[in-house]
């Protein structure tokens, strides 16, 4: 074990300095799970950014019915929670500087999902009343 550690530490510090550059160091370096992990982050951000783009188009169906929901509930002061909640899911969605991991964006369209839902239900019974 001990060989192991002292190894790769003097790795990264040889392969920084230009003096070292031509000492073969770079051995652990070449191990086939290191080029495999270098290469993937990079594959993997990519693959995610795309995913999340892919995602962020996806809800911003929910941008329009959203606005009309935090318009409609903004003078109701018992609902100041679920206002402060609609407006940082608006936003996530509309704001690029709000950037978000991946999994928040999937939590995000469960709960945008879910308001839908609720709106039609709520719109449902006020529009069977009206019609009454």
């Amino acid at each position: 074990m001990p060989s192991p550690s002292p190894q790769p530490s003097q790795s990264p510090a040889s392969a920084r300095t230009p003096q070292n550059f031509s000492v073969p160091s770079p051995g652990p370096l070449n191990t086939p799970g290191n080029p495999n992990s270098v290469m993937s982050p990079a594959s993997n951000n990519q693959s995610e950014e795309q995913q999340y783009l892919e995602k962020l188009k996806q809800l911003s169906k929910y941008i329009e019915p959203l606005r009309r929901m935090i318009n409609k509930i903004d003078k109701n002061e018992d609902r100041k929670k679920d206002l402060s909640k609609m407006k940082s899911l608006l936003d996530i969605l509309t704001d690029p500087s709000k950037r978000c991991p991946l999994k928040t964006l999937q939590k995000c369209e469960i709960a945008l999902e879910k308001l839908k839902n609720d709106m039609a239900v709520s719109s449902d019974d006020c529009s069977s009343k009206a019609k009454v």
